[in-house]
């Protein structure tokens, strides 16, 4: 009768450690299935994309997020790594993501796409990584304008250099902006 016991709980001991390692690995497979059904819907134009928004998100945060769908428009969001659940009901998965709408609006860029868990069920938490982001093309374009402005400065005071006659090594300091008041107000006077 002890030896009886001592094999039941035995077995329903190894019982529970495998039951317990199964229930745990294929929770996180459903949930990256989940995800990745998410994903290729947004891409199928038969799905409406306020279907696969999460329904508990405030209203004008909805309509902030569906405004990249009006219209016609191709969208597909590729994962570019695996997808990390930071919470037991929320994830995140960095995507390729490629947009283009009858509007004229266009991305192709790496972003983060956010999925929240809503009842059991997967949702994208927004669709803000449609939208292309306006920093880095303002930085860039600041950066631009503002060495396109000093090699065209830097020209123009070489120019009046040369016209004045001033030759040699102060040429160099043509290409130091502080300097540059000095110098066109030496070559003004020439």
């Amino acid at each position: 009768m002890k030896r009886r016991s001592l094999v039941l709980g035995f077995v329903f001991l190894i019982s529970f450690v495998f039951a317990s390692a199964y229930a745990g690995q294929s929770l996180p497979q459903n949930d990256s299935q989940s995800i990745k059904l998410l994903l290729s819907q947004l891409s199928d134009p038969s799905k409406r994309p306020s279907a696969l928004l999460d329904p508990m998100l405030q209203p004008a945060s909805a309509s902030k997020s569906l405004e990249a769908f009006q219209g016609r428009y191709e969208i597909s969001a590729v994962p570019t790594s695996e997808i990390t659940i930071t919470d037991s009901d929320k994830a995140t998965v960095p995507v390729r993501v490629h947009y283009r709408s009858d509007r004229g609006d266009s991305t192709d860029a790496n972003s983060v796409a956010s999925f929240v868990r809503r009842n059991g069920v997967w949702y994208f938490a927004d669709f803000d990584f449609v939208h292309w982001n306006a920093f880095p093309i303002v930085v860039s374009l600041l950066f631009g304008l503002t060495g396109t402005g000093y090699v065209i400065m830097v020209l123009f005071v070489r120019y009046r250099m040369r016209r004045s006659g001033i030759k040699g090594l102060p040429i160099l300091k043509s290409w130091i902006p502080f300097l540059w008041p000095s110098i066109l107000s030496e070559t003004k006077a020439k």
